[in-house]
C-alpha cells in the first residue's frame, strides 16, 4: 500500500469492502502515526489520532459538506501541505475520521450491549439518551455523513452498512437473551426490535442534526426502550413530565 495516499491507498487499489473492513479494525491508530511522519504540526505536539480527533469535532459541528480544508488547517495546526500529502483529497479525510468515530464515539456506546440481556440494553439506552443530552450534540456523525451528498461512495457505504448491521444484531441478540432468561416478554419480535432500534436511531440523529437534543427525541428514546421490552428510565419520566408541564 502506498502510504502517501492514507489507508485508501491508491485509487484503483483497495477492494472497498477490505477498506471498510480494515477502517473498522485497528488500522486507524496503527497506521496513522507512519502515514503521518514527515507531516509538519505547528504546535509540535499534535499527533496522527489528535488531528484526526480534531477533524471529527469540526465534521460534527458543521457537516462535512460544510467543512473545509482552510478550517481543517486552522483548527489541527497541519500546514496545508502537510495535510495534502496526508490525506490527498476530502474523501480519503472522510473515511478516516469516520472510521475513528466509529471506534471511538460509537463503539463505546455499543459496548454497553456486552452485558447482554436487559442490563446491556438498560445501560446501552442511558449511555445515548446521556450523549444526546451533552451540549453542542448534532447526531451521529456517520448516519449524518452517509446520508449527505459526500457520502455516496462505496466506501462510506460499507462502513455505514457494516455499523447498522452489527448494531441491529447486538440489539436483536441482547432481546433474545432477555427472552431467554424471562426478564423480557416473548411477545417481542428480536429481530424486528433490532431494526426499530437502527431505525429510531437514525431519526434522533436527523432531529440532533436540525436541532439538538429536544422533548421530540426523549419520545424517540422512550419508544426505542419500549420496542426492546424496556420500561422508561426515571430520568426520561422527569424529562417527559417537564416538557408537557412547559
Amino acid at each position: 500500500m502506498n502510504h502517501n495516499h492514507g489507508i485508501l491507498g491508491s485509487p484503483g487499489g483497495m477492494d472497498p469492502k477490505a477498506l471498510a473492513e480494515a477502517l473498522t479494525r485497528e488500522d486507524v491508530t496503527a497506521t496513522a502515526p507512519s502515514r503521518m511522519r514527515g507531516a509538519q504540526v505547528k504546535t509540535g505536539e499534535q499527533d496522527p489520532l489528535s488531528v484526526l480527533h480534531e477533524v471529527v469535532r469540526l465534521f460534527s459541528q458543521r457537516g462535512v459538506e460544510n467543512t473545509s480544508y482552510r478550517a481543517i488547517v486552522k483548527a489541527t495546526g497541519l500546514s496545508r501541505k502537510a495535510l495534502y500529502r496526508t490525506w490527498p483529497n476530502k474523501q480519503t479525510l472522510i473515511v478516516e475520521a469516520l472510521a475513528f468515530y466509529r471506534k471511538n464515539e460509537l463503539a463505546p456506546l455499543m459496548s454497553a450491549l456486552d452485558k447482554g440481556g436487559k442490563s446491556g440494553l438498560s445501560d446501552f439506552w442511558q449511555k445515548n439518551e446521556t450523549a444526546f443530552r451533552k451540549p453542542g450534540w448534532r447526531g451521529c456523525l456517520l448516519f449524518r455523513t452517509a446520508a449527505a451528498p459526500q457520502g455516496s461512495t462505496v466506501a462510506i457505504d460499507n462502513l455505514f452498512n457494516d455499523y447498522i448491521e452489527e448494531l441491529h444484531d447486538r440489539i436483536s441478540r441482547a432481546v433474545a437473551e432477555g427472552q431467554r432468561a424471562g426478564e423480557i416478554s416473548a411477545v417481542i419480535n428480536a429481530d424486528a426490535a433490532g431494526w426499530q432500534c437502527v431505525s429510531i436511531l437514525s431519526l434522533i440523529s436527523s432531529l440532533g442534526a436540525r436541532k439538538g437534543h429536544t422533548r421530540l427525541v426523549d419520545d424517540l428514546v422512550a419508544t426505542a426502550r419500549r420496542s426492546c421490552g424496556l420500561s422508561l428510565t426515571e430520568t426520561t419520566r422527569r424529562e417527559l413530565a417537564y416538557y408537557d408541564q412547559r
